[in-house]
């Protein structure tokens, strides 16, 4: 018993054989070999730079003329401007095969400086300032209000003195640093 008409959908490559039979008993047979392919695709990301930043990326390639839809809604192959997260891209092909890839953009921990002073003494510009850095990316670079480069700062007299960190992704954070004055015990009595 033949099927009419038969329609074959295969979930993999298949080889078909068709025979048909006419009202006459005369028949005629075909092969037909039904590739399933897939659809292959390429993902590239870039990390957000800054901790709490917006500008992460995302790239699915494939080849052929394809659609993407990503989870947050964009509809390109690449998408920017990405906080830190999971985001998920649909490709459909002109065969209507789909892929998924899943880009997960991550971020570095929060830049902060804080510091770290010593007084300046009775003599005058005997203090000192530190930057002590913690988070974002290493590689930092340090700008004091003197023009000063260093993590540390020598020579100081009494005062406020603000240092801003900058990492190797640059990203940036300030902090102020208070050198106190010597206080003075010194009690000044009168000769007689």
């Amino acid at each position: 018993a033949g099927i009419a008409n038969p329609i074959a959908s295969p979930s993999n490559t298949t080889t078909y054989t068709v025979t048909v039979t006419d009202n006459s008993g005369c028949t005629a047979a075909a092969s037909t070999t039904i590739t399933i392919g897939t659809l292959s695709t390429t993902l590239n990301t870039s990390n957000v730079s800054c901790f709490g930043g917006t500008n992460g990326s995302a790239t699915v390639s494939a080849a052929g003329s394809n659609t993407y839809l990503w989870s947050n809604g964009a509809n390109t192959g690449t998408v920017n401007g990405l906080a830190a997260g999971t985001y998920t891209c649909t490709v459909t092909n002109s065969n209507g095969c789909t892929a998924q890839r899943i880009a997960a953009i991550s971020q570095p921990s929060v830049l902060s400086v804080s510091s770290q002073t010593t007084n300046a003494g009775c003599a005058g510009a005997t203090g000192s300032a530190s930057a002590i850095v913690n988070g974002g990316t290493s590689g930092y670079t340090y700008l004091w209000n003197t023009g000063a480069s260093s993590s540390a700062i020598n020579g100081l007299a009494a005062g406020t003195y603000t240092v801003t960190v900058t990492d190797a992704n640059g990203c940036s954070a300030s902090a102020n640093a208070v050198v106190n004055g010597a206080s003075s015990n010194l009690a000044v009595q009168p000769s007689s």
